[in-house]
């Protein structure tokens, strides 16, 4: 009896490390103990399987991760979970079409899983996005950044992100005209007095050289 007591507390740790998430190292081998392990039962092996898959597409190591989450499946193929994770494995080997699968397949098993959704609409994105040429998704990316400062400055209407949407990739630079300054008008102004008071004198000068004359 008293043999069997460290037993069951070494296969209690263990799953207890394959389930903490803070030393990623002691995590992989606490998972591979309890996978190799002949005392844990298929549910406890697809949570390690599941578990160590996670870690290891943390670790970018997509393949391996694939091949621990189809187990995981096998184990349990009623787990959302595991299909969700190697879903996410295959994005990281870019296996985009097999990770909207995957993702489809854990929404049918847990349809209100937010966080399923969210993840097979980013599949859905990086599928689209690759599919087109780069110099295409440039010019989206950069009509995109556009719309977003015509927004900021309170200028985008619907019609004006049309305009932008349409407008070609070179921009015309249209010549600006210049707009004469404050002092400019005024020394203008105070130009056009100076002759229109000049004109006045001269004016006054010759009436008065007139007048004398015919005096």
């Amino acid at each position: 009896m008293l043999c069997l007591i460290p037993a069951t507390a070494a296969r209690a740790e263990a799953v207890s490390d394959c389930n903490q998430s803070g030393d990623a190292q002691a995590r992989l081998q606490a998972c591979s103990d309890v996978i190799a392990g002949q005392a844990y039962n298929p549910e406890q092996k697809a949570l390690a399987y599941r578990n160590r898959g996670n870690a290891r597409a943390d670790a970018g190591a997509g393949s391996q991760a694939v091949a621990d989450f189809t187990e995981a499946i096998r184990l349990q193929p009623g787990e959302a979970g595991g299909y969700a994770g190697r879903g996410r494995a295959k994005l990281v080997v870019q296996d985009v079409d097999g990770a909207i699968t995957d993702y489809s397949e854990a929404l049918n098993l847990a349809p209100g899983n937010a966080s399923y959704h969210t993840a097979r609409g980013h599949a859905h994105f990086v599928r689209g996005e690759s599919q087109q040429p780069p110099s295409l998704i440039s010019r989206k990316r950069s009509s995109s950044i556009r719309i977003v400062r015509a927004r900021s400055t309170g200028a985008a209407s619907p019609t004006a992100a049309q305009a932008i949407l349409s407008a070609p990739s070179r921009t015309t630079v249209q010549p600006s005209r210049s707009i004469p300054s404050m002092r400019s008008r005024t020394t203008t102004a105070a130009t056009y007095t100076r002759a229109k008071a000049r004109r006045t004198t001269r004016s006054q000068i010759s009436k008065r050289r007139c007048y004398s004359i015919r005096r």
